[in-house]
């Protein structure tokens, strides 16, 4: 990461999930579909998708759970899963 580019995060919905499917696997965007306590939070360098977490929020909205975690190989160990 370029010195003073930091990463942006945002919740993931609809046609903006698109850049960022690569990043879990098929299973997962497919869930993240049809599953509404499933979140996507997509993470950025200027436009250029960076990383991704998916959360589990339970149907209690009491028992998360990190379903996946991805961040680029070249973006690791500067802070963009953090």
């Amino acid at each position: 990461m370029a010195e003073g580019l930091q990463a942006t995060c945002r919740v993931l919905e609809g046609f903006c999930r698109a850049p960022f499917a690569r990043f879990t696997s098929q299973y997962t965007n497919r869930r993240c579909d049809h599953n509404e306590s499933m979140v996507m939070i997509g993470a950025s360098i200027g436009d250029v998708p960076a990383g991704l977490a998916v959360i589990d929020m339970g149907d209690d909205n009491e028992s998360h759970s990190l379903e996946s975690i991805f961040v680029e190989p070249g973006q690791r160990r500067r802070g963009v899963g953090r």
